[in-house]
């Protein structure tokens, strides 16, 4: 029952002087405390009730039933409603609100569980779909399969097919196949053809490390005997191929023709090769002279959660290591550098004060260039800390570089170095050439990640 002293109250002193004075809590809500045959609002500072005034020290507010039964106890009637709440009604209610608790406490806990179990599904499915091999495929076992293409999706970074297989026992076994980019396919004189719904194929590759029917493939054999490399590191794996019996890309006449006349001292389009270890690949998974704390952070990473996966772009200098086409053109005073691989554009300031360098960082950073002669160097920093290469070697934002572009006399080769310094990763100064050449032929296609070509 509720003790509280009122004004107007003959015995209010006797009551007073029986209860325990409780400082009244902020969360309160006095309108709960309006009690019938008062014309006021009573303030609940004495209180003779200990479960009430457990209630208060919990921070709960009381049981509405004790604030709503007109309260005599002076009567008989009055004396009965106190030992039906104190009795009965009272930790009734308090059961069923020490009940709803528990069962929201509860709620909250499973939904939390299924909102993690989603997320790690996603983060599972996600490493999954990741484009890279590593940690996928087994790079050291090649197996070869030979059937039907039943599906097709032709995209960047990779395309992927279906082809069902008979298997040993005579069944139909489907694997999954993930190949190439389109570019690189591409440049191999690779096309959509190839791997059309219903045609005939015989590939090897990278099997899982899954144990399930999916293939990274990375040669094909035609019927004519001819091998294809599909992928720019893909070596020559059947007899014929050993030989020098590999399929070649064929030029395309009109579009050289074009890519001749546009073409005007460095600003056209440049390819990569594959066959020469000098032109590609610019860098490598090796024992870079790392600083203790990037070799901590590169023996933490993890090639399947990489934040690069299917269409995050690469920053630099990462993607000067890229595996397809550059063009360079003019952007009024400046320069553009257009890399093919995710539609990226360089911006290079040209003969700009470095007083404008901005203050914010960005996966490209700031470039600014000058030319010395017939070579093009370019000054790049304020670039967000990442990785150099797909091993993980991480870079730090205090990386520098200093890149440079020349010609040969021949103006079908473009030789480039960047230089890089990184005191925060490296403990030394790294250097890396590579180069390009001019095949008019080839123009810069929409990379589009993602979407079917």
């Amino acid at each position: 029952s509720l003790r509280w002293g009122g004004a107007g109250r003959a015995d209010e002193s006797r009551r007073t002087s029986q209860c325990a004075v409780l400082e009244e809590p902020p969360a309160l809500d006095r309108r709960l405390f309006r009690i019938p045959g008062l014309s006021h609002v009573c303030t609940p500072h004495v209180l003779q009730d200990h479960r009430l005034q457990s209630r208060l020290r919990r921070g709960l507010q009381p049981a509405p039933i004790l604030a709503t039964y007109q309260h005599d106890r002076a009567t008989s009637r009055g004396r009965m409603y106190d030992f039906f709440v104190r009795s009965l009604l009272s930790p009734l209610w308090e059961g069923v609100e020490f009940g709803y608790r528990r069962i929201r406490e509860g709620l909250r806990r499973v939904i939390l569980r299924y909102v993690l179990c989603c997320c790690a599904l996603l983060l599972i499915q996600t490493a999954h779909s990741h484009h890279s091999s590593v940690g996928i495929y087994d790079e050291e076992n090649l197996v070869e399969i030979e059937g039907v293409v039943t599906s097709l999706r032709w995209r960047n970074p990779h395309p992927t097919f279906t082809v069902e297989v008979e298997d040993e026992n005579g069944e139909s076994v489907e694997w999954e196949i993930e190949t190439g980019s389109v570019s690189t396919l591409r440049l191999r004189g690779v096309e959509r053809g190839f791997f059309a719904v219903g045609a005939q194929v015989r590939l090897a590759g990278q099997s899982s490390l899954r144990g399930v029917p999916e293939m990274f493939a990375q040669n094909m054999l035609l019927d004519d005997g001819r091998e294809v490399l599909l992928r720019a590191v893909s070596k020559p794996y059947w007899p014929a191929g050993l030989q020098g019996i590999l399929y070649e890309r064929t030029a395309n006449e009109t579009r050289a023709q074009e890519g001749r006349r546009t073409a005007e001292g460095i600003f056209r389009v440049w390819s990569p090769i594959f066959h020469d270890p000098e032109a590609y690949p610019l860098y490598g998974a090796g024992d870079y002279p790392l600083t203790d704390a990037a070799q901590v952070l590169k023996t933490r990473w993890d090639p399947r959660s990489s934040p690069y996966s299917e269409c995050t772009a690469k920053p630099m200098p990462y993607i000067m290591g890229s595996a397809y086409p550059i063009k360079f053109e003019t952007r009024g005073d400046d320069l553009l550098i257009r890399i093919e691989e995710f539609d990226l554009e360089r911006l290079i300031h040209i003969d700009e004060p470095r007083s404008s360098i901005p203050s914010n960082h960005s996966p490209l950073g700031y470039s600014q260039g000058r030319w010395e002669g017939e070579t093009l160097i370019i000054e790049t920093e304020r670039i967000e800390g990442a990785i150099l290469y797909g091993d993980g070697t991480p870079t730090s934002s205090a990386i520098q570089l200093v890149e440079e572009f020349s010609m040969n006399e021949a103006q079908d080769r473009l030789n480039y170095r960047v230089i890089i310094t990184d005191p925060e990763s490296f403990t030394e100064t790294l250097d890396f050439t590579r180069y390009w050449v001019w095949q008019p032929d080839i123009q810069l296609q929409p990379y589009d990640c993602g979407n079917q070509l």
